[in-house]
């Protein structure tokens, strides 16, 4: 696949990272690799959210078979999780979790 022109993933994570920072009553963390493959990419807790994993992906791509399991995995076991691929995802992710006011 041609990735010219096409934003990274990192540049959502410091996006996204850089607005988790700025809420208050926020906690996050930028989940390190590991050896545990599928991962994901962010934690944090919020007191309106409760524990959140986000897995990040470029625009238009889909994570791995292996990351939606750990999704659905951790979602069974209480812990929000979700993906995204670009910063409008992550802003309709916000209004469904109720850290934005419409």
């Amino acid at each position: 696949m041609h990735y010219r022109n096409v934003p990274l993933e990192s540049d959502l994570q410091r996006k996204i990272l850089n607005d988790l920072r700025s809420m208050p009553d926020c906690l996050c963390f930028k989940i390190r690799v590991s050896s545990d493959n599928g991962t994901c990419d962010i934690f944090f807790t919020t007191t309106r959210t409760g524990a959140v994993l986000l897995e990040l992906k470029r625009p238009n791509e889909e994570p791995t078979k292996l990351q939606f399991n750990r999704i659905k995995e951790a979602n069974r076991c209480g812990c929000k999780s979700f993906y995204c691929d670009t910063w409008e995802s992550w802003w309709k992710l916000k209004i469904e979790l109720g850290l934005v006011i419409v």
